[in-house]
């Protein structure tokens, strides 16, 4: 019989993006389209968030993939795709053996005249609990 393989919030050996937090950051700013949000030309202002959460699992591949239901889905698309470019994490490594863990953000896109930029910040599980279903 398979044990049933557990998700941690906390642990000793936290695992991550190869290169660290800052490093991840930029891969998702490189790798994210503002024009794929289709924000009218004649829009001056504009923003828009949303909460993510995923599972990194024992091989560092994400999955279940979750977002907050009040986001445009042009945001929610294109996060989800961004995070399916991004190589595998460094998987959780603990008491010998590899576990799941769940990371959850906020990305904020905002734009102010013809400038753009993407804010992602990591979240603690409570805050991610209160904002995603």
């Amino acid at each position: 019989m398979k044990k049933e393989e557990l998700i941690f919030e906390k642990v000793e050996l936290e695992n991550g993006f190869p290169g660290g937090e800052m490093e991840w950051q930029k891969f998702v700013s490189k790798n994210f389209n503002a024009n794929a949000l289709r924000i009218p030309d004649s829009t001056r202002e504009y923003e828009d968030s949303l909460y993510l959460q995923f599972i990194i699992n024992t091989t560092g591949a994400i999955e279940q993939i979750k977002f907050n239901s009040n986001a445009t889905s042009y945001l929610k698309d294109e996060v989800r795709r961004v995070v399916l470019l991004q190589p595998k994490w460094l998987p959780l490594h603990s008491g010998g053996r590899y576990l799941k863990a769940f990371r959850c953000y906020l990305f904020t896109f905002r734009m102010l005249a013809d400038q753009g930029w993407i804010i992602v910040r990591k979240l603690s599980g409570n805050e991610c609990k209160e904002n995603i279903q």
